[in-house]
């Protein structure tokens, strides 16, 4: 069963589960049993991301771990506590540059149908008439300009959907993947091997290069933590000499 592990000896079995495994079948009465943890009792390790609900759907692909996610449904980034807007992550592609001057456009008329965006970044101006929809003729647009534009369009539409009425549940429809999301990860060592193995290592194929970076960040916190030795100690079917248990130091 996924988040139960069991060891023996000639002597004891020893269990290490969730709390909820124990509710949810009814094993209450087994807490008897309970003790300290043991040599013989597999570590679980919790982890906490701050990444994109893109990452975040790959994260749970590895349904052997436990998962607590920041919820759209009930997160109104309206609010407070979410300083009044909407955070994005910019991805690991994205390189920061400076327009020249002429193609920022200082100012909006108020009647020709057309928006206007300003924000500490740089300031667009979206023609939206039906004859010149999209971005204004003449701009030297990168992707990193669209990918700014589009967290910017639906920051806008979300938080005037709520101002409409609509619920965070609503509202979130219009939000992409490159949202702000919190994710807080927990599995045994050897869950957080087989991650490694896929995310970091690559022994399926090339990780996505956001995927790639956050589990490049994770290895390096479980080696400050004097952890990564009892995560590469857990046995796997992609073993390889080069992994195994070794000090390395990174600079980042």
């Amino acid at each position: 069963m996924t988040g139960i592990k069991v060891k023996t000896d000639d002597k004891y079995a020893y269990v290490t589960m969730n709390y909820r495994h124990i509710v949810e079948n009814d094993w209450l009465g087994d807490l008897k049993y309970i003790c300290e943890p043991t040599q013989y009792h597999e570590k679980r390790y919790t982890m906490k991301f701050t990444t994109d609900r893109g990452v975040m759907a790959e994260l749970t692909r590895h349904r052997a771990f436990s998962f607590s996610i920041e919820s759209t449904r009930y997160c109104n980034y309206s609010k407070d506590k979410f300083g009044n807007e909407v955070t994005f992550i910019k991805p690991s592609w994205f390189k920061e540059h400076q327009l020249p001057t002429d193609t920022i456009v200082a100012q909006s008329p108020e009647t020709d149908g057309a928006v206007f965006y300003e924000r500490p970044y740089k300031a667009y101006w979206i023609d939206t008439d039906a004859e010149g929809s999209g971005y204004k003729e003449g701009f030297d647009w990168y992707k990193e300009d669209f990918f700014i534009h589009s967290c910017q369009t639906a920051e806008q539409c979300y938080l005037l959907m709520l101002e409409e009425g609509a619920t965070p549940q609503q509202a979130r429809q219009v939000l992409p993947n490159a949202l702000k999301t919190e994710v807080c990860m927990t599995g045994f060592a050897s869950d957080w091997r087989f991650f490694f193995d896929l995310r970091y290592y690559g022994e399926t194929g090339k990780p996505h290069p956001d995927m790639e970076l956050l589990a490049s960040k994770a290895r390096s916190e479980f080696m400050k933590a004097g952890l990564w030795d009892n995560i590469m100690a857990c046995p796997t079917k992609f073993d390889k000499d080069d992994k195994l248990p070794q000090v390395v130091s990174l600079i980042w």
